[in-house]
């Protein structure tokens, strides 16, 4: 299970080997140019159509996130720095 949405901007997919979910990765699903935080998962397996963009631990902030409009800030990375405003649901 996730929290996801829908942010103004794709992200670049070139070269993603995909990922295997852990419980707390922040995450984009390349075919629908979501992103969410995985707080629960299964039996999911590696999947080239995810790309792991960071991870928490503090999952009940995760749970929190319903309908929240919310800021991700993403340190440096590749050279440059980047804020995403967004809402979350489940």
């Amino acid at each position: 299970m996730e929290k996801i949405n829908y942010p103004p901007r794709r992200f670049g997919a070139t070269g993603n080997a995909g990922m295997a979910p852990e419980v707390g990765d922040l995450f984009s699903c390349v075919p629908w140019s979501n992103l969410g935080f995985f707080y629960e998962t299964g039996l999911l397996g590696q999947s080239r159509d995810l790309i792991r963009l960071g991870t928490t631990d503090d999952l009940e902030a995760v749970m929190e996130l319903e309908g929240t409009a919310v800021t991700i800030d993403i340190a440096e990375w590749a050279g440059e720095t980047a804020a995403l405003a967004t809402s979350f649901y489940r």
